[in-house]
């Protein structure tokens, strides 16, 4: 009879102790979650803080004496696209082949799209080659 209701009171106790760990392990993981959270705010702010720093040093160190230094004006009218009465803006132009042949061989090609590595890639080899040809025919 002791044994029965022994066992009796210790199953109750089991679900009793089951359901508080239940309870107490919720509140554990939404304690973790929110410290995360916050650690988390925290870095935003030191990371903000940081850039807000960086922008100040470098307006304090560097842009206030770019603009109160002698040549500040000349840069900002150059900022703008602008040029002064003096200065003119140089074209360079291939130079013109009279040769028929590579007209023709020009004409041949058939237009394509190019990378911007390709087509740099181009035009230092028809520079080179203009070089290399008028080395050898002078």
């Amino acid at each position: 009879m002791f044994y029965q209701r022994f066992l009796r009171k210790t199953t109750y106790r089991r679900y009793w102790i089951f359901i508080l760990t239940i309870f107490f392990s919720y509140h554990s993981i939404q304690a973790i979650i929110n410290n995360t959270t916050i650690d988390a705010s925290i870095d935003e702010v030191k990371i903000a803080n940081q850039r807000i720093l960086e922008e100040i040093a470098w307006k304090s160190n560097f842009y206030i004496n770019y603009l109160e230094g002698e040549y500040a004006p000349f840069f900002l009218w150059h900022e703008n696209g602008q040029l002064f009465r003096w200065e003119r803006v140089i074209r360079f132009r291939t130079r013109q082949v009279d040769e028929p042949e590579q007209i023709v061989l020009q004409e041949d090609i058939p237009p394509q799209e190019l990378t911007p590595q390709q087509s740099w890639d181009l035009f230092i080899q028809t520079r080179l080659s203009d070089l290399i040809s008028l080395w050898i025919l002078q």
